[in-house]
């Protein structure tokens, strides 16, 4: 969990920096973390996951950015 921890602080450090993303649901089951947060800006959000991609070592990163202007996936858990 501390690992995980970690990973949520600088994923999050780096996304919702300049306002420019927002963190909206961490799900988390067993050593997995799934992490949603909503953007301006998809290059912007792809090129800081990639460059924290390159520096973590401890977990697999995995991202799928796509568009939901209606913020759909949120609803379902709010």
């Amino acid at each position: 969990m501390e690992q995980l921890n970690a990973i949520e602080d600088l994923l999050v450090s780096r996304l919702e920096a300049e306002q420019c993303s927002l963190l909206v649901l961490a799900i988390t089951t067993g050593s997995m973390r799934e992490f949603v947060l909503y953007t301006r800006d998809a290059k912007f959000a792809q090129s800081s996951f990639e460059a924290l991609r390159a520096e973590i070592s401890t977990h697999e990163l995995q991202a799928y950015i796509t568009e939901d202007k209606e913020w759909a996936l949120y609803r379902q858990f709010a």
